[in-house]
């Protein structure tokens, strides 16, 4: 019985790692692509960061969850130009504030919603 809990257990994490190695796939911009670069990011990725900002901001300003997406932050200000108004640690600037996420939306209607996209 203690080997099947040890072998539920290591599935999860095996399944977890899994899961997370995809999508950093999907999320993680090019370093060598700029907001400046003439190549098009597909606004389809601009929308998976979108939700996952968009449903933090939702939450209340001192939730912890506005420290967990480093990664959408980052895009966001790699392909947009626009930073964050917030402090950064190792990982990357901690958090946004709806201002921010303003910025961005504004900033993707203007390069992508006159496109027809």
């Amino acid at each position: 019985m203690r080997y099947f809990f040890h072998w539920i257990v290591l599935c999860f994490v095996l399944i977890a790692c899994g899961q997370a190695r995809e999508k950093k796939v999907v999320a993680t911009p090019n370093p060598a692509m700029t907001a400046t670069s003439t190549v098009t990011i597909p606004d389809s990725f601009f929308v998976y960061h979108f939700r996952i900002l968009d449903s933090v901001a939702q939450k209340p300003p001192e939730d912890s969850c506005y420290h967990c997406c480093y990664t959408s932050i980052e895009f966001m200000q790699q392909y947009t130009g626009i930073d964050a108004d917030v402090d950064g640690d190792y990982f990357g600037p901690i958090g946004f504030k709806k201002e921010d996420l303003r910025k961005w939306h504004e900033w993707f209607d203007r390069q992508y919603k006159h496109k027809g996209h």
